[in-house]
């Protein structure tokens, strides 16, 4: 028998008597147990974690919309009209056109800070710099909006003293028609009607209640600057409108030429007139009623020109259209 043979015989003696090593199970089962544990645990630790983030993500959510949520409004008309749109906490969440001339004077406005005064003078800086606000059109009229009557009022005054601190700064020689939201459900049919803001709506209300023979599609189509000179020739004393300044007649005639114009058509000089502003077609009148004995004429003119549109002369029960 070879070395090598002997070796090989004595090492498969030594396997026959050499028993298996045994597994100790209950150790085992509790080092299961202990891993099973924490990967239990480390599920729930994943999954608290993933609800905290989904919870904390669903608050932030909520505040970002409560923040950008429109609690209160404050318009701006002039030949246009904008609308700022407030929070709860009164910063400025958007400014938007409410018409097409709005979206035109809108045009690269930016405004630099979110709060309502100093975005309002940013903004009435805006109109006057590409001229929407100009020595023709020089009135704004402010109306306030909110549930909160304190709220709506504290609005108004604030942006109403923003108004006139741009005006101030920027030399502009403006007007200001500044009011609060009526409750009134006629103010809102008018507005939906003729397509104006419900701040506007206001103003022609107050301007139909004082003369009857004026009509809201005419007066509808004036901006604000025309609507306060007419109210001015009618000797309206608006109920909830506060006005500080002048608004612009230099694209007119005064009512001292109109008289004259009218005067020299007539052959009787010794005549009792009375003389208003109104609007036609977009246009500013001028209307004159005159008395001469027992005939009356009422004349149309063109506020801008003098330009006689319309004579209508009356008296004895007879009516009779000189020009038309």
């Amino acid at each position: 028998m070879t070395a090598e043979q002997n070796i090989e015989k004595r090492l498969r003696a030594l396997s026959a008597h050499t028993p298996a090593p045994k597994l100790d199970m209950e150790r085992l089962n509790k080092g299961m147990e202990k891993h099973r544990k924490i990967v239990s645990l480390t599920k729930m630790i994943s999954t608290a974690a993933a609800a905290i983030v989904l919870i904390t993500g669903a608050v932030i959510v909520t505040s970002a919309i409560a923040h950008n949520q429109i609690a209160s409004t404050v318009t701006l008309d002039s030949d246009a009209c904008i609308t700022i749109n407030l929070n709860s906490e009164n910063e400025v969440v958007e400014i938007s056109a409410a018409d097409q001339r709005g979206k035109k004077a809108l045009s690269g406005f930016q405004p630099g800070d979110r709060d309502i005064d100093k975005a309002t003078a940013e903004l009435i800086t805006h109109l006057i710099e590409n001229g929407t606000l100009n020595e023709y059109d020089n009135t704004v009229m402010l109306t306030a909006d909110s549930a909160d009557d304190d709220t709506e009022e504290a609005l108004r005054a604030k942006a109403a003293e923003a108004v006139g601190q741009a005006y101030a700064d920027n030399h502009f020689d403006g007007a200001l028609l500044s009011q609060n939201t009526d409750a009134s459900r006629e103010s809102e049919r008018i507005a939906a009607r003729y397509h104006v803001s419900r701040g506007k709506a206001q103003l022609l209300r107050e301007l139909i209640d004082t003369d009857s023979t004026m009509s809201y599609r005419s007066l509808s189509r004036m901006n604000i600057n025309d609507l306060n000179l007419i109210a001015d020739s009618i000797d309206l004393s608006y109920t909830g409108i506060t006005e500080t300044g002048t608004s612009s007649s230099l694209r007119y005639l005064n009512r001292e030429e109109a008289i004259r114009i009218v005067i020299e058509t007539l052959d009787d000089k010794d005549v009792e007139i009375k003389i208003r502003l109104d609007a036609r077609g977009g246009e500013l009148l001028y209307r004159l009623s005159v008395k001469s004995g027992k005939t009356m004429y009422t004349y149309s003119l063109v506020a801008s020109s003098g330009e006689i549109i319309t004579v209508v002369k009356s008296g004895g029960n007879k009516t009779e259209i000189l020009i038309d």
